[in-house]
């Protein structure tokens, strides 16, 4: 099964080139959610991993021309960054990180005066905009910074803080009694 051509292009690095048979496939699959999937007042972000075996090996004799496996951390793994419904558990939209540049370059000139996880997190709920649906994600998104950004996209946010603390009300916290 393949979904898109691999790219020839010598100047395409082969970390990039790779992943290219499913680009048109996350593609067509994020824009099939989009219209035929509402999500609920919930909204899950988080990232994966996911590694890639190559093509041939012993997985080619049943007919598969490459095997990707899930793994918690593997090496010569990829990234898919990725947001979930948060009641029904589907995945919404996926976007597949290609190269380790791959968020540098993605990235517009407004974009470069923000934190890397806000960047993230508003490319990731960008088509919920003006929702008012309730954003959760962990510390990979997570910044008093993002909490902002999204209030002015017309979303809520929930995050988990942890090293992110800039302009975070520390005293304020430390000094309450729950």
């Amino acid at each position: 099964m393949t979904f898109s051509t691999e790219s020839l292009d010598p100047t395409v690095s082969s970390e990039s080139r790779r992943w290219s048979l499913v680009d048109k496939f996350v593609g067509l699959l994020n824009a099939r959610r989009e219209a035929h999937v509402p999500p609920s007042d919930l909204l899950f972000t988080d990232e994966s991993m996911c590694k890639w075996y190559g093509q041939g090996g012993s997985w080619k004799d049943r007919g598969l021309t490459m095997y990707v496996g899930i793994d918690r951390q593997p090496e010569n793994g990829r990234e898919i960054e990725n947001t979930a419904c948060g009641r029904g558990g589907i995945m919404l939209y996926l976007h597949l990180v290609t190269s380790a540049a791959d968020p540098r370059e993605r990235q517009s000139g407004a974009e470069t005066s923000l934190l890397h996880g806000t960047t993230l997190l508003k490319r990731l709920v960008a088509n919920w905009a003006g929702s008012g649906r309730i954003v959760c994600a962990d510390s990979y998104f997570s910044s008093v910074e993002a909490a902002l950004e999204l209030k002015g996209m017309g979303l809520r946010f929930i995050g988990v803080v942890k090293n992110s603390t800039t302009r975070y009300p520390m005293t304020a916290v430390s000094t309450r009694r729950f």
